[in-house]
């Protein structure tokens, strides 16, 4: 199963006048610095901004 098919039934509750990226977007890059032995949304923010 791809990554993508985990993540496509989540309901994506942010406001619209905010968002920038879609949710699948944020999932992914979330998970590939935590994977990458990130620690904390600070590095996640740093990293993904």
């Amino acid at each position: 199963m791809a990554f993508i098919d985990h993540f496509t039934s989540l309901e994506d509750s942010r406001s619209q006048i905010h968002k920038k990226y879609e949710l699948i977007d944020v999932m992914f890059l979330t998970d590939v610095i935590i994977l990458s032995g990130a620690e904390g949304w600070k590095v996640i923010k740093q990293f993904g901004g």
